[in-house]
């Protein structure tokens, strides 16, 4: 939406601005640098505009102790996705359960994913949801909780009649020794020596990605006849890609390579401790198990 705002309003400006200098008779050359003059200062003043009124919607719930700020980027379906503007998903519910049961008010506030883990690190907002990796600089700055779901890999691809029986049972691909196939493996190096070892009989290729569009690229450019994610980053791709033609096959059934999930707490935040004692109820009780079929459509 802010983005939007600010092509609009750009775009407002640039034509005033060209009709203001056609008016005043200006040369072509004159007018052309204090087009470029008055697109950067316009878009400058948008970005701090808007920066500012995202401060301001932070400050209005910040000093209550009673309120309790999450920050995401909105667009990690079915895990936290924004509906008409408003948050929705397997988070928002087990996020909004957890604040309940802490007589707590949750308010979600949406950044771009660059601006997340400064808001975390300055303190302006509780928990972020996404957009935060596990590494030394994050451990040393924010506190994660212990992983509460672990998302499963899926094989995906774009189906082909050359395969037999691609989307009842990929496994059966491990016993074909005479057919090689090129994979394509998303951020999961562990799973990448997993299939080396399932297919060392021929001379299939796995190829390890750490770029999402560069390996859905690879994929409809037909170079990959599987790709390996987990299974939010396809669903997700999915929902925002409907008519790619790339299907979803096999859920890998060793959960050993699942994606573990967690929350990335403000060190500030003096409530953490509270709030991981009840999501690990939850999880203790089944009801972010529950909350995983239904987001993800998988019978139980």
């Amino acid at each position: 939406m802010f983005l939007i705002l600010m092509i609009v309003s750009t775009m407002i400006v640039t034509v005033f601005t060209i009709r203001c200098l056609h008016f005043l008779n200006i040369s072509k050359t004159n007018a052309l640098l204090y087009l470029v003059v008055f697109f950067i200062i316009s878009i400058l003043s948008l970005y701090l505009l808007l920066n500012s009124t995202m401060r301001h919607n932070i400050a209005l719930h910040q000093n209550n102790p009673n309120n309790i700020i999450v920050g995401t980027s909105g667009k990690e379906y079915p895990l936290i996705y924004m509906n008409h503007g408003m948050p929705e998903g397997l988070v928002v519910d087990v996020i909004e359960i957890v604040a309940h049961n802490m007589k707590k008010e949750v308010f979600f506030i949406q950044l771009p994913q660059v601006q997340l883990e400064n808001a975390l690190h300055d303190g302006d907002i509780d928990i972020i949801v996404d957009g935060i990796e596990w590494n030394k600089k994050n451990l040393d700055l924010v506190h994660f909780s212990s992983p509460y779901l672990y998302l499963p890999l899926v094989f995906f691809g774009i189906p082909k009649l050359n395969i037999t029986n691609q989307e009842k049972n990929i496994n059966a691909l491990a016993l074909t020794v005479n057919n090689d196939y090129n994979f394509g493996v998303y951020r999961n190096a562990r799973y990448v020596d997993n299939l080396k070892q399932s297919f060392s009989g021929n001379h299939s290729m796995i190829n390890y990605y750490y770029n999402w569009d560069i390996l859905i690229n690879d994929m409809i450019e037909h170079d990959l006849d599987f790709g390996v994610a987990n299974i939010q980053t396809i669903t997700n791709y999915l929902y925002n890609e409907s008519h790619s033609g790339i299907k979803m096959f096999h859920i890998e059934p060793n959960r050993n390579f699942d994606n573990p999930v967690s929350l990335a707490f403000a060190k500030p935040f003096q409530d953490s401790l509270e709030f991981q004692s009840y999501l690990h109820n939850l999880q203790k009780i089944g009801l972010i198990e529950q909350l995983y079929q239904k987001y993800f459509n998988i019978s139980s």
